[in-house]
């Protein structure tokens, strides 16, 4: 998803609906049935306005990046049958946050309601300016 400024920009005209498969996108969500995620953006601006509508306070708002690395998701231990698996899995993750776009593309918004915390217990970098 997007701000709203960036969510209705004259140039993003293809829609919001895309899939990912092996961490490649496509805007062909019939390929691959049952093997690919589908997606669609959202305008995380409106969502703010009715969390804020519903009394709830976005702690946090940011790349899917940096909420993973913020909440040390790289010691991670996976629970994998042998060592080939764990390795394989650790990889996965290494690339998800730090060797690809899709990480950068994806945000993550923190809502809460009557519980206060920071937004650095979230994020490296918060961007709530941006909604």
């Amino acid at each position: 998803g997007y701000p709203q400024h960036e969510y209705y920009h004259p140039q993003r005209n293809m829609g919001t609906l895309r899939s990912y498969f092996k961490h490649q996108v496509s805007e062909d969500v019939f390929t691959n049935p049952g093997l690919q995620d589908i997606t669609a953006d959202v305008d995380f601006s409106a969502v703010a306005k009715i969390a804020s509508y519903l009394r709830m306070g976005v702690l946090s708002f940011s790349s899917q990046r940096n909420f993973m690395l913020a909440n040390n998701l790289l010691d991670w231990q996976p629970l994998a049958e042998n060592e080939m698996e764990r390795l394989a899995q650790i990889a996965q993750l290494k690339q998800l946050t730090l060797g690809s776009a899709i990480s950068e593309r994806f945000q993550v918004m923190v809502l809460s309601k009557g519980i206060e915390y920071g937004a650095d217990r979230f994020t490296l970098r918060d961007m709530r300016a941006r909604l």
